[in-house]
Protein backbone atom coordinates (compact mmCIF):
# COMPACT_ATOMS: atom_id res chain seq x y z
CA UNK A 1 0.00 0.00 0.00
CA UNK A 2 1.68 3.39 -0.96
CA UNK A 3 1.11 6.71 1.17
CA UNK A 4 0.43 9.90 -0.54
CA UNK A 5 0.45 13.44 0.32
CA UNK A 6 -1.50 15.73 -1.35
CA UNK A 7 -0.89 19.69 -0.70
CA UNK A 8 -3.38 21.99 -1.40
CA UNK A 9 -4.81 25.46 -1.09
CA UNK A 10 -8.18 24.65 -0.99
CA UNK A 11 -9.98 21.43 0.06
CA UNK A 12 -13.92 20.19 0.76
CA UNK A 13 -15.78 21.55 2.23
CA UNK A 14 -13.99 24.65 0.74
CA UNK A 15 -16.26 24.87 -2.71
CA UNK A 16 -13.27 25.97 -5.05
CA UNK A 17 -12.60 23.69 -7.82
CA UNK A 18 -9.20 22.79 -6.94
CA UNK A 19 -10.24 21.32 -3.62
CA UNK A 20 -12.70 19.08 -4.88
CA UNK A 21 -10.79 17.76 -7.76
CA UNK A 22 -7.74 16.41 -5.30
CA UNK A 23 -10.53 15.20 -3.25
CA UNK A 24 -12.03 13.09 -6.00
CA UNK A 25 -8.52 11.73 -6.97
CA UNK A 26 -8.12 10.91 -2.60
CA UNK A 27 -11.57 9.33 -2.89
CA UNK A 28 -10.77 7.11 -6.20
CA UNK A 29 -7.61 6.14 -4.24
CA UNK A 30 -8.28 4.82 -1.34
CA UNK A 31 -11.41 2.90 -2.64
CA UNK A 32 -9.55 1.34 -5.60
CA UNK A 33 -6.10 1.09 -4.46
CA UNK A 34 -6.19 1.32 -0.64
CA UNK A 35 -3.67 4.15 -0.94
CA UNK A 36 -3.23 5.99 2.30
CA UNK A 37 -3.51 9.25 1.52
CA UNK A 38 -2.96 12.83 3.99
CA UNK A 39 -4.13 16.18 2.12
CA UNK A 40 -2.09 19.23 3.95
CA UNK A 41 -4.25 22.19 3.09
CA UNK A 42 -5.70 25.60 4.24
CA UNK A 43 -8.44 25.60 6.38
CA UNK A 44 -10.32 28.66 5.12
CA UNK A 45 -12.94 29.98 2.43
CA UNK A 46 -12.65 30.45 -1.36
CA UNK A 47 -15.91 31.37 -3.45
CA UNK A 48 -17.43 28.76 -5.82
CA UNK A 49 -20.50 27.70 -7.32
CA UNK A 50 -20.08 23.92 -6.30
CA UNK A 51 -22.13 21.67 -4.36
CA UNK A 52 -20.84 20.68 -0.96
CA UNK A 53 -18.31 17.71 -1.36
CA UNK A 54 -17.24 15.26 2.13
CA UNK A 55 -14.04 15.75 2.46
CA UNK A 56 -11.67 12.58 1.66
CA UNK A 57 -8.31 11.06 2.92
CA UNK A 58 -6.39 12.10 6.10
CA UNK A 59 -6.78 15.75 7.19
CA UNK A 60 -3.91 17.98 8.00
CA UNK A 61 -5.38 21.51 8.29
CA UNK A 62 -3.44 24.51 8.88
CA UNK A 63 -4.49 27.44 10.15
CA UNK A 64 -6.04 30.18 7.99
CA UNK A 65 -3.42 33.03 8.38
CA UNK A 66 -3.64 36.72 7.32
CA UNK A 67 -0.90 38.88 6.72
CA UNK A 68 -1.00 43.12 5.76
CA UNK A 69 -0.57 42.01 2.31
CA UNK A 70 -2.14 39.20 0.21
CA UNK A 71 1.68 38.39 -1.08
CA UNK A 72 2.93 37.87 2.57
CA UNK A 73 0.12 35.37 3.62
CA UNK A 74 0.81 33.35 0.16
CA UNK A 75 5.08 33.44 0.58
CA UNK A 76 4.40 32.05 4.29
CA UNK A 77 1.37 29.24 3.62
CA UNK A 78 3.36 27.91 1.10
CA UNK A 79 6.61 27.73 3.52
CA UNK A 80 4.03 25.91 6.12
CA UNK A 81 2.77 23.76 3.55
CA UNK A 82 5.95 22.04 2.54
CA UNK A 83 7.39 21.91 6.19
CA UNK A 84 4.49 20.55 6.72
CA UNK A 85 4.91 17.92 3.88
CA UNK A 86 8.85 17.29 4.93
CA UNK A 87 7.37 16.21 8.11
CA UNK A 88 4.57 13.44 6.91
CA UNK A 89 5.84 9.53 6.04
CA UNK A 90 5.20 9.57 2.47
CA UNK A 91 6.12 7.47 -1.20
CA UNK A 92 4.95 10.17 -3.01
CA UNK A 93 4.00 13.82 -2.66
CA UNK A 94 1.66 15.55 -5.32
CA UNK A 95 2.09 18.96 -5.12
CA UNK A 96 -0.26 21.30 -6.61
CA UNK A 97 0.19 24.64 -8.00
CA UNK A 98 -2.35 26.30 -5.41
CA UNK A 99 -1.09 27.87 -3.72
CA UNK A 100 1.12 30.20 -6.35
CA UNK A 101 4.49 29.86 -6.25
CA UNK A 102 4.53 26.18 -4.23
CA UNK A 103 6.66 25.05 -6.49
CA UNK A 104 9.43 27.36 -6.53
CA UNK A 105 9.08 26.78 -2.31
CA UNK A 106 9.31 22.73 -3.02
CA UNK A 107 13.03 23.28 -5.06
CA UNK A 108 14.02 25.73 -2.26
CA UNK A 109 12.27 23.95 1.15
CA UNK A 110 11.65 20.16 0.26
CA UNK A 111 13.90 17.40 1.45
CA UNK A 112 16.33 16.35 -1.21
CA UNK A 113 14.82 12.77 0.20
CA UNK A 114 11.21 13.44 -0.95
CA UNK A 115 10.12 12.35 -4.11
CA UNK A 116 7.34 14.72 -5.77
CA UNK A 117 4.49 14.77 -8.88
CA UNK A 118 3.37 18.82 -10.06
CA UNK A 119 0.21 18.67 -10.60
CA UNK A 120 -0.31 21.57 -12.66
CA UNK A 121 -3.71 24.15 -12.11
CA UNK A 122 -3.06 27.79 -13.43
CA UNK A 123 0.51 28.41 -13.10
CA UNK A 124 2.54 30.92 -11.11
CA UNK A 125 5.11 32.91 -11.80
CA UNK A 126 3.61 33.29 -14.85
CA UNK A 127 -0.21 34.07 -13.50
CA UNK A 128 1.69 37.77 -11.94
CA UNK A 129 2.57 38.69 -15.26
CA UNK A 130 -0.44 37.53 -16.89
CA UNK A 131 -2.24 39.67 -15.03
CA UNK A 132 -0.28 42.86 -15.58
CA UNK A 133 1.11 42.81 -11.11
CA UNK A 134 4.72 42.33 -12.48
CA UNK A 135 6.88 42.93 -15.07
CA UNK A 136 8.14 39.61 -17.05
CA UNK A 137 11.81 42.03 -16.89
CA UNK A 138 11.29 42.68 -13.28
CA UNK A 139 14.44 41.00 -11.70
CA UNK A 140 12.20 39.34 -8.67
CA UNK A 141 10.16 37.65 -11.48
CA UNK A 142 13.25 36.51 -13.15
CA UNK A 143 14.27 35.00 -9.93
CA UNK A 144 11.36 33.54 -9.36
CA UNK A 145 10.70 31.99 -12.36
CA UNK A 146 14.38 30.37 -12.57
CA UNK A 147 13.75 29.09 -8.86
CA UNK A 148 10.27 27.28 -10.28
CA UNK A 149 11.87 25.66 -13.25
CA UNK A 150 14.98 24.69 -11.55
CA UNK A 151 14.20 21.18 -10.59
CA UNK A 152 11.72 18.86 -12.21
CA UNK A 153 9.27 16.56 -10.56
CA UNK A 154 9.32 13.25 -11.27
CA UNK A 155 6.32 13.29 -12.88
CA UNK A 156 3.67 16.05 -14.17
CA UNK A 157 0.05 15.80 -13.91
CA UNK A 158 -1.02 18.57 -16.81
CA UNK A 159 -4.56 19.57 -17.50
CA UNK A 160 -3.89 19.31 -21.43
CA UNK A 161 -1.22 18.40 -23.62
CA UNK A 162 -0.75 22.17 -24.68
CA UNK A 163 -0.23 22.85 -20.98
CA UNK A 164 2.33 20.16 -20.87
CA UNK A 165 4.32 21.50 -23.42
CA UNK A 166 4.50 24.71 -22.26
CA UNK A 167 5.45 23.29 -18.68
CA UNK A 168 8.25 20.51 -20.36
CA UNK A 169 9.90 23.97 -22.33
CA UNK A 170 10.71 25.81 -19.45
CA UNK A 171 11.97 23.15 -17.41
CA UNK A 172 14.10 22.09 -20.56
CA UNK A 173 13.45 18.49 -20.39
CA UNK A 174 10.80 15.99 -20.91
CA UNK A 175 9.00 14.64 -18.10
CA UNK A 176 6.89 11.43 -17.65
CA UNK A 177 3.57 13.36 -18.16
CA UNK A 178 -0.25 12.01 -17.18
CA UNK A 179 -3.07 14.59 -18.44
CA UNK A 180 -5.86 15.52 -16.39
CA UNK A 181 -8.67 17.46 -17.55
CA UNK A 182 -10.38 19.60 -14.59
CA UNK A 183 -14.17 18.97 -13.93
CA UNK A 184 -14.19 14.90 -15.07
CA UNK A 185 -16.55 13.10 -12.85
CA UNK A 186 -16.41 9.25 -13.36
CA UNK A 187 -19.66 8.55 -11.85
CA UNK A 188 -21.48 11.20 -14.33
CA UNK A 189 -23.13 10.38 -17.44
CA UNK A 190 -23.94 13.53 -20.20
CA UNK A 191 -26.60 15.06 -18.63
CA UNK A 192 -29.97 14.59 -20.53
CA UNK A 193 -32.98 17.25 -20.28
CA UNK A 194 -35.22 15.94 -17.78
CA UNK A 195 -38.58 17.65 -17.57
CA UNK A 196 -38.61 17.07 -13.75
CA UNK A 197 -35.87 19.61 -13.48
CA UNK A 198 -36.48 22.09 -16.45
CA UNK A 199 -35.68 25.48 -14.96
CA UNK A 200 -38.63 28.27 -15.20
CA UNK A 201 -36.44 30.55 -18.11
CA UNK A 202 -36.60 27.11 -20.09
CA UNK A 203 -37.61 28.55 -24.04
CA UNK A 204 -37.68 25.77 -26.36
CA UNK A 205 -38.20 28.37 -28.57
CA UNK A 206 -35.23 30.44 -28.26
CA UNK A 207 -30.79 29.90 -28.89
CA UNK A 208 -30.18 29.63 -25.08
CA UNK A 209 -26.45 31.20 -24.40
CA UNK A 210 -25.00 30.50 -21.25
CA UNK A 211 -21.50 31.82 -18.67
CA UNK A 212 -21.43 29.34 -15.59
CA UNK A 213 -18.61 30.20 -13.18
CA UNK A 214 -15.58 32.66 -12.10
CA UNK A 215 -15.21 35.17 -13.99
CA UNK A 216 -11.88 36.63 -12.92
CA UNK A 217 -8.11 37.96 -14.10
CA UNK A 218 -7.63 34.85 -16.68
CA UNK A 219 -11.14 35.80 -18.58
CA UNK A 220 -12.52 38.44 -20.86
CA UNK A 221 -15.25 40.41 -19.52
CA UNK A 222 -15.18 42.68 -23.26
CA UNK A 223 -15.71 39.12 -24.87
CA UNK A 224 -18.79 38.34 -22.10
CA UNK A 225 -19.90 42.40 -22.86
CA UNK A 226 -19.98 41.88 -26.30
CA UNK A 227 -21.58 38.19 -26.68
CA UNK A 228 -24.51 39.83 -24.21
CA UNK A 229 -24.97 42.83 -26.06
CA UNK A 230 -25.33 40.75 -29.86
CA UNK A 231 -27.13 38.06 -28.33
CA UNK A 232 -30.26 40.33 -27.73
CA UNK A 233 -30.35 41.55 -31.00
CA UNK A 234 -31.08 38.06 -32.21
CA UNK A 235 -33.87 36.97 -30.38
CA UNK A 236 -31.51 34.73 -28.29
CA UNK A 237 -31.69 33.95 -24.78
CA UNK A 238 -28.75 34.62 -22.07
CA UNK A 239 -28.10 32.87 -18.90
CA UNK A 240 -25.43 34.68 -16.16
CA UNK A 241 -24.62 33.07 -13.09
CA UNK A 242 -21.25 34.48 -12.24
CA UNK A 243 -18.43 35.63 -9.41
CA UNK A 244 -14.88 36.59 -9.22
CA UNK A 245 -13.41 39.80 -9.84
CA UNK A 246 -15.46 41.36 -13.01
CA UNK A 247 -18.85 40.16 -11.35
CA UNK A 248 -20.12 43.26 -10.51
CA UNK A 249 -18.97 44.81 -13.91
CA UNK A 250 -20.22 41.62 -15.64
CA UNK A 251 -24.01 41.69 -13.98
CA UNK A 252 -24.40 45.81 -14.15
CA UNK A 253 -24.00 46.04 -17.52
CA UNK A 254 -26.26 42.25 -18.27
CA UNK A 255 -28.95 43.74 -16.44
CA UNK A 256 -29.65 46.30 -18.70
CA UNK A 257 -31.14 43.61 -21.29
CA UNK A 258 -34.28 42.22 -20.78
CA UNK A 259 -33.41 39.01 -22.35
CA UNK A 260 -30.66 37.98 -19.59
CA UNK A 261 -31.46 35.45 -16.82
CA UNK A 262 -29.02 36.40 -13.93
CA UNK A 263 -28.83 33.06 -11.40
CA UNK A 264 -27.81 35.51 -7.96
CA UNK A 265 -27.31 31.79 -6.24
CA UNK A 266 -25.41 30.44 -8.99
CA UNK A 267 -27.14 27.48 -11.43
CA UNK A 268 -28.08 23.79 -9.84
CA UNK A 269 -26.27 20.88 -12.06
CA UNK A 270 -29.67 19.66 -13.88
CA UNK A 271 -30.45 23.53 -15.05
CA UNK A 272 -26.77 23.13 -16.90
CA UNK A 273 -27.88 20.91 -20.52
CA UNK A 274 -30.76 23.42 -20.75
CA UNK A 275 -27.87 25.71 -21.78
CA UNK A 276 -27.42 25.22 -25.70
CA UNK A 277 -23.85 27.05 -25.92
CA UNK A 278 -21.64 27.52 -23.02
CA UNK A 279 -19.50 30.63 -22.91
CA UNK A 280 -16.03 30.03 -22.11
CA UNK A 281 -13.00 32.70 -21.86
CA UNK A 282 -9.26 33.06 -21.44
CA UNK A 283 -6.91 35.71 -22.26
CA UNK A 284 -4.08 35.37 -24.57
CA UNK A 285 -1.63 36.25 -22.31
CA UNK A 286 -2.94 33.03 -20.10
CA UNK A 287 -3.16 30.41 -22.49
CA UNK A 288 -1.62 27.55 -21.06
CA UNK A 289 -1.25 29.26 -17.46
CA UNK A 290 -4.73 28.47 -17.28
CA UNK A 291 -6.96 25.52 -18.90
CA UNK A 292 -10.61 27.44 -17.87
CA UNK A 293 -12.75 23.76 -16.57
CA UNK A 294 -15.93 25.71 -17.25
CA UNK A 295 -15.56 23.82 -20.94
CA UNK A 296 -15.22 20.70 -19.71
CA UNK A 297 -18.29 21.29 -17.31
CA UNK A 298 -19.97 22.03 -20.74
CA UNK A 299 -18.57 18.86 -22.19
CA UNK A 300 -19.83 16.71 -19.38
CA UNK A 301 -23.39 18.20 -19.77
CA UNK A 302 -23.27 17.19 -23.09
CA UNK A 303 -23.18 20.78 -25.00
CA UNK A 304 -21.19 22.85 -26.97
CA UNK A 305 -18.86 25.59 -26.33
CA UNK A 306 -18.11 29.04 -27.75
CA UNK A 307 -14.40 29.56 -26.74
CA UNK A 308 -12.90 33.17 -26.68
CA UNK A 309 -8.77 32.76 -26.88
CA UNK A 310 -6.20 31.49 -28.85
CA UNK A 311 -6.51 28.45 -30.87
CA UNK A 312 -3.60 26.79 -29.24
CA UNK A 313 -5.12 26.44 -26.17
CA UNK A 314 -5.82 23.38 -24.90
CA UNK A 315 -10.02 23.82 -24.37
CA UNK A 316 -9.65 24.59 -27.99
CA UNK A 317 -7.77 21.84 -29.11
CA UNK A 318 -9.51 19.02 -27.22
CA UNK A 319 -12.95 20.85 -28.06
CA UNK A 320 -12.92 22.05 -31.29
CA UNK A 321 -14.92 19.55 -32.96
CA UNK A 322 -17.93 20.39 -30.36
CA UNK A 323 -17.30 24.18 -30.48
CA UNK A 324 -17.29 27.56 -31.78
CA UNK A 325 -14.60 30.01 -31.95
CA UNK A 326 -13.62 33.61 -31.24
CA UNK A 327 -9.80 34.68 -31.24
CA UNK A 328 -9.29 37.28 -28.70
CA UNK A 329 -7.01 39.32 -31.06
CA UNK A 330 -9.52 40.15 -33.90
CA UNK A 331 -12.61 41.73 -34.22
CA UNK A 332 -14.72 40.42 -31.37
CA UNK A 333 -17.66 42.21 -32.68
CA UNK A 334 -17.88 40.64 -36.21
CA UNK A 335 -16.92 37.02 -34.68
CA UNK A 336 -19.46 36.83 -32.29
CA UNK A 337 -22.29 37.90 -34.99
CA UNK A 338 -20.97 35.90 -37.96
CA UNK A 339 -21.13 33.23 -35.56
CA UNK A 340 -24.66 34.34 -34.39
CA UNK A 341 -26.06 34.53 -37.94
CA UNK A 342 -25.22 30.72 -38.77
CA UNK A 343 -26.57 29.46 -35.69
CA UNK A 344 -29.10 27.41 -35.42
CA UNK A 345 -30.62 24.41 -33.99
CA UNK A 346 -29.67 21.54 -35.89
CA UNK A 347 -26.27 22.59 -35.92
CA UNK A 348 -26.04 22.83 -31.71
CA UNK A 349 -27.63 19.01 -31.68
CA UNK A 350 -24.82 17.47 -34.12
CA UNK A 351 -22.13 19.38 -32.15
CA UNK A 352 -23.82 18.53 -28.93
CA UNK A 353 -24.01 14.81 -30.65
CA UNK A 354 -20.09 15.30 -30.39
CA UNK A 355 -19.06 16.06 -26.74
CA UNK A 356 -21.28 13.27 -25.63
CA UNK A 357 -19.00 11.30 -27.37
CA UNK A 358 -15.85 13.34 -26.51
CA UNK A 359 -16.74 13.36 -23.02
CA UNK A 360 -16.63 9.68 -22.94
CA UNK A 361 -12.84 9.92 -24.02
CA UNK A 362 -11.88 12.32 -21.16
CA UNK A 363 -13.68 9.35 -18.67
CA UNK A 364 -11.54 7.08 -20.03
CA UNK A 365 -8.40 9.51 -20.09
CA UNK A 366 -8.79 10.55 -15.83
CA UNK A 367 -9.55 6.56 -15.01
CA UNK A 368 -6.37 5.74 -16.48
CA UNK A 369 -4.42 8.70 -14.94
CA UNK A 370 -6.10 7.40 -11.69
CA UNK A 371 -4.84 4.53 -11.90
CA UNK A 372 -1.73 5.13 -13.04
CA UNK A 373 -1.44 7.36 -10.14
CA UNK A 374 -2.90 4.16 -8.00
CA UNK A 375 -0.07 1.72 -9.04
CA UNK A 376 2.63 4.08 -8.19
Amino acid sequence: MSKITFLTRHYPPNKNINGILVCEMVDFLEKHHQTACSVVYIDGKAPGNNKYVEPKGTLVPLPFSKFITKGLTTFWDNYRMIKKANTIDSDWIILTTSPPLLPLFANIFLKKSKKWILWSFDLFPEGFSATGKVSEKNAIYRWWMKKTYAKAPEMLLSLGTQQAKHIQGKYGKKIPTMILPAGVKLDSVASERNEVHQPEWFDESKITLGYFGNIGDAHNPDFLEKAIELSGKMNFQFVLACYGVHEKRIKDFARKFSHVIIAENGLPGEHLPYIDIHLVTLKDQWTHVAVPSKAVTAISMGRPILFCGNPDSDNWCMFQKSGYLVEENKDLEKQIQNIFNQLNKEDINKKSEIAKETFLGLKKQVLETYNQIGKL
